[in-house]
């Protein structure tokens, strides 16, 4: 691929970028996205503006599943009254390993540092996209050496 970022996470931004594949072996995890947006701060950014890759790989290097949770929600009424809520679940590697199976299609929102390795955010939007009751919200920790994202071209400048 033409360009490379290597340990620059910081340097993207997950809002739009949805999850076109994901594969997972010994040597690495590794994520096909579609909509990453590459922030002007990011050494291979040769636009100096926010702008959109082309398709895109993410990849953990030495990638290991560590833990993850569905995220919890509390709904409220008007009248701010709690009408339901619901903690976070736990979840088993297993449980995880067959989640990531199913991930294609959903929004990879969020990739950060953190004291373990690296955290993704994972969001399966619901038929009704404007009702967040259908929207399921999921948690993964990786351990990893290195992350690097890799694609071909530039698409547009993101506009706002």
């Amino acid at each position: 691929m033409k360009f490379n970022s290597k340990n620059e996470i910081d340097a993207f931004s997950f809002n739009d970028a949805e999850i076109t594949g994901y594969s997972c072996d010994n040597t690495c995890v590794e994520f096909k996205l579609e909509a990453l947006i590459v922030e002007p701060s990011n050494s291979q950014n040769t636009n100096f503006t926010k702008s959109y890759a082309d398709s895109t790989v993410l990849r953990l290097d030495s990638g290991e599943i560590l833990s993850g949770f569905k995220e919890g929600y509390s709904y409220y009424d008007a009248n701010d009254t709690l009408i339901e809520k619901v903690d976070d679940k736990e979840m088993s590697i297993d449980e995880i390993e067959a989640l990531l199976k199913e991930c294609k299609g959903a929004y990879l929102f969020e990739v950060k540092k953190c004291d373990e390795g690296y955290e993704f955010g994972i969001e399966f939007v619901g038929e009704d996209q404007f009702d967040p009751s259908e929207d399921d919200t999921y948690y993964v920790t990786f351990k990893g050496k290195d992350i690097s994202v890799s694609w071909d071209r530039y698409l547009n400048k993101v506009q706002g």
